[in-house]
């Protein structure tokens, strides 16, 4: 997961119990954060219509997703201990743990910020006396490892196992409005008990089928994350179901075959070889695309990016071939203006080289119905003219 420029996230959570269950599918609004490129500041942009109330009906639970924009990272509200306190999480499919920021906590994560966990005003907190640490790009954090009640809608799981952060320097939540972080991957968690509370709603049967959905519009208003629609349903919406078994061990991946820069008069330059294939992570928690060098060194020409990220307003489109299913994007799509100027959301990531593997961000869900799979291990994906 990588947070404004880079910044990989975590969070923690899991163990549960039989509570309530949503006996059909539950598609829950999320507020979008919208964050600037090139720039250290970064102003929050949210939809004025969005609301922090979890007691909605079980078969309509929304949150608008962020529509098309730089930099968008989508946030839900939870809730931790009896009686419940509420937190705004990022979501994160790169990465397994769930965190928060604890009362008393310091670094910028912590300042100004009223969504602090407080296992004092919880009767069922639990200090496991254990600690943690978790670094990133763009700063660090140090939990303690707690167990307390965790509400996820009118969802419930006792004795969740979960990060409360001492130190944490992130993300402003005077920026950005959000405490911590919820990993959505295929993986346990790092903690020993097993902490990926998201998952956990699946392995304990409270949603199912264990599918979850990104469906983000040009209206935030209609955007949403989906869960528990089946196979079935989600076909009917165009979406072709590949397995996921040629990607990083918790994650979700496309593969992609292809990627072709289109010109003005329709003639295609390929960048990949014939035969070659990478394996593409897909990550909510990423605003950015990352490459490696082999990729970058041939795209980034082609797209008229002399270095810094600038592109021409009228850059061409790029084609990729995604588990046998071509996308193309304009430059509208790929790209945002901020001051007159457009930027890429193409980076050069030097540590992916030799791996075949690029990390797509919110780009590719801006751009792309997006289903998981956690049971089967499969993504499904579809052209958003055809849901």
């Amino acid at each position: 997961m990588l947070f404004l420029t880079f910044c990989s996230t975590l969070i923690l959570l899991l163990v549960a119990t039989d509570q309530v269950r949503a006996s059909s599918p539950i598609t829950l609004p999320l507020k979008r954060v919208v964050t600037s490129p090139h720039s250290n500041h970064t102003d929050r942009v949210e939809d004025t219509n969005f609301s922090n109330a979890t007691n909605v009906k079980r078969s309509e639970m929304r949150r608008p997703l962020g529509g098309r924009h730089w930099g968008v990272a989508y946030s839900v509200q939870v809730g931790l201990g009896t009686p419940a306190q509420t937190f705004n999480v990022l979501l994160d499919t790169g990465s397994t743990d769930l965190w928060v920021p604890m009362k008393n906590c310091t670094g910028t994560s912590c300042e100004d910020n009223p969504e602090l966990y407080d296992p004092s005003q919880s009767s069922t907190a639990y200090n496991h006396g254990n600690t943690n640490n978790m670094g990133y790009v763009s700063g660090a954090i140090d939990t303690e490892m707690y167990s307390d009640t965790f509400r996820f809608g009118d969802l419930e799981i006792p004795d969740q196992v979960f990060g409360a952060a001492t130190t944490a320097s992130l993300f402003s939540y005077k920026t950005y409005g959000d405490s911590g972080i919820m990993g959505m991957s295929r993986g346990t968690g790092s903690f020993e008990s097993g902490t990926n509370a998201f998952r956990a709603l699946f392995d304990k049967k409270l949603i199912s089928p264990a599918t979850a959905s990104f469906n983000i519009t040009k209206n935030p208003n209609d955007s949403s994350l989906i869960l528990g629609e089946t196979h079935s349903d989600l076909e009917k919406k165009g979406v072709s179901w590949h397995d996921n078994n040629n990607c990083t061990p918790d994650g979700f991946c496309v593969t992609v075959t292809s990627i072709c820069v289109i010109d003005k008069n329709g003639n295609e330059t390929c960048i990949l070889e014939k035969g070659s294939k990478y394996k593409a992570v897909l990550d909510t928690g990423a605003t950015v695309n990352l490459l490696d060098t082999k990729i970058a060194s041939s795209l980034s020409p082609l797209l008229g990016d002399s270095g810094d990220g600038r592109i021409p307003c009228d850059a061409p489109d790029i084609a990729f071939e995604l588990n046998g299913q071509r996308y193309q994007w304009s430059v509208d799509d790929y790209a945002t203006q901020q001051d007159g100027a457009c930027w890429t959301s193409f980076i050069h990531q030097g540590s992916l080289d030799g791996n075949n593997q690029l990390n797509f961000g919110d780009t590719f869900f801006n751009n792309i119905f997006t289903s998981f799979d956690y049971e089967n291990n499969m993504v499904g994906i579809a052209p958003y003219d055809s849901v």
